[in-house]
């Protein structure tokens, strides 16, 4: 079903080529049943127990792209040949199948799995780290799945014990090589090698037409998306040990283990987002990428100032491990940098004008996400150099200052918030309380004279009132008119002091 077009030997020495049918589908232009067909692929092949022959099974679908339009006559399995009544020139490039077949192969790998590098647990004379992988149920990339050109890359990382390649990786670096890097990564990302990273079917995905008034199409945003969340469920499994695992297990081998699988997911996720971030920027229009990258960042920060924090606590020491090593120096020469890198392209797109199609609430969270990026990185640095002070203490002053050297100095604020600047802040803002308090009592005192006067007026009318007996031949008229001058000038005084009540109102709110 999912096998790409091969060239292969029959019984009689003749070479001939041959495809499975999701390449016959493709040739023929008959998307909607590739579609269809990636999913079977996809549901089927998740149940395979074997990680290894999983992963296989993943990246014969991407490849099924290689061959899918070439002119060169091969035999599928149905044979069927649509070619002259389908003209691949005139069709629109298929936006579906890609992008699905994509998904299903990240998911056939076990999304990040492939790319975590583990210590070695098995320990016999002869075993491999294949067989480690293997005891952890963790896939091994075969370089005989790819094509020729790809094979020399891969083995390179096969023949290192502490480093990894899986679908995700290759997936990252073809999207990089296919969109271009954006030009504040000139000096910080290297193009990847053409002849060894490109794949057909990233390049079919790129070739699809955006929408009017967009300048990406929405179908690579899809596939940026789909890596994310290969990067973001790394990171969930090794917040999962951190927070279930390792508070339950003493000093021991099985301790040891953990914080290295705990340490390769975290490398892993800062690998792939070191891989990706020459091109966020560009696989869409409104920067959403941007931002989920970003935020990936920030829990990468995070979660390994947690396992820092829990090695420094009990045991610095074991911070003194190859797979520490190479996240630190990981996270120090390529993720920071790029980092701030990102951070810089985001807000050029704002500025730009270029977020025409975003929201406010939209733009105020790419900008908290910023501040909470920097804040877990400065976070990050501060239990460095804490590690750092207590491998002193213990007489590892050669580890502290390797230590010391991976601690990135933040060079991405103006400014710095020091103590005597917030106790300065802090008298501004008494003075300003005490002067509001003194003239809230002040108002408060000419007001309750005002009210004496006025209840010393009101008691000085009855009196007069009680003057007048029932003899009096005072006329009607007199009467009313003292009446309504008294009533007028209680209202007026009402008014008066309704209208310094809401003076004092106002003062209070301002």
């Amino acid at each position: 079903l999912a096998a790409p077009v091969l060239e292969i030997q029959d019984e009689r020495g003749e070479k001939n080529r041959q495809g499975g049918l999701l390449a016959e589908l493709l040739a023929n232009s008959m998307e909607s049943e590739a579609a269809e067909l990636v999913r079977l692929i996809g549901c089927a092949g998740s149940v395979i127990p074997d990680p290894d022959v999983r992963m296989s099974l993943g990246t014969s679908i991407l490849r099924c792209w290689e061959y899918a339009k070439i002119d060169a006559p091969w035999n599928g399995i149905l044979g069927l040949n649509h070619h002259e009544y389908f003209t691949h020139d005139q069709d629109d490039p298929p936006a579906k199948s890609p992008t699905i077949a994509v998904e299903a192969a990240l998911i056939l790998s076990s999304q990040l799995d492939a790319d975590t590098p583990i210590a070695k647990i098995v320990t016999k004379s002869d075993a491999t780290m294949r067989d480690s992988r293997f005891t952890s149920l963790l896939p091994t990339m075969s370089s005989e799945d790819w094509p020729e050109s790809h094979r020399e890359g891969i083995e390179k990382h096969l023949a290192d014990d502490l480093s990894a390649v899986g679908i995700a990786k290759k997936l990252s670096l073809a999207l990089l090589l296919r969109v271009g890097r954006d030009a504040n990564f000139d000096s910080e990302v290297e193009m990847p090698s053409k002849k060894a990273c490109r794949m057909p079917i990233v390049d079919t995905i790129a070739a699809i037409q955006a929408p009017k008034g967009l300048h990406v199409a929405r179908e690579v945003g899809t596939m940026a998306a789909s890596i994310q969340e290969a990067i973001d469920g790394a990171l969930t499994d090794a917040d999962f040990c951190i927070a279930r695992i390792l508070p339950h297990l003493s000093k021991g081998k099985a301790l040891d283990q953990t914080k290295e699988y705990v340490a390769g997911r975290v490398l892993a996720a800062s690998s792939m987002i070191s891989a990706l971030s020459g091109c966020a920027i560009m696989v869409d229009d409104t920067a959403t990428f941007v931002a989920s990258l970003l935020k990936s960042c920030k829990r990468v920060y995070s979660t390994y100032t947690k396992l820092v924090q829990i090695q420094t606590k009990y045991d610095p020491s074991g911070l003194d491990t190859a797979m520490n090593r190479l996240l630190l120096n990981e996270l120090a020469i390529k993720m920071t940098p790029r980092t701030m890198c990102l951070l810089l392209s985001m807000q050029e797109h704002a500025d730009a004008g270029e977020d025409k199609f975003m929201t406010d609430k939209k733009l105020a969270s790419q900008g908290k996400v910023a501040a909470q990026v920097v804040y877990e990185k400065e976070r990050f640095d501060s239990f460095l150099t804490k590690a750092a002070v207590k491998l002193k203490k213990v007489g590892m002053k050669e580890k502290a200052e390797e230590i010391e050297k991976f601690v990135v100095q933040s060079i991405n604020r103006d400014f710095k918030i020091k103590a005597s600047a917030i106790k300065a802040a802090q008298e501004r803002e008494g003075k300003k309380k005490r002067k509001a308090g003194k003239k809230r009592k002040s108002d408060g005192a000419e007001g309750k004279k005002k009210k004496q006067k006025k209840a010393k007026k009101e008691e000085a009318s009855d009196s007069d009132g009680a003057d007048y007996d029932a003899g009096s031949v005072m006329d009607a008229s007199v009467v009313d008119h003292t009446d309504s001058s008294v009533a007028a000038s209680i209202d007026d005084e009402q008014l008066t002091d309704s209208e310094e009540e809401s003076e004092e109102s106002d003062e209070e709110l301002e």
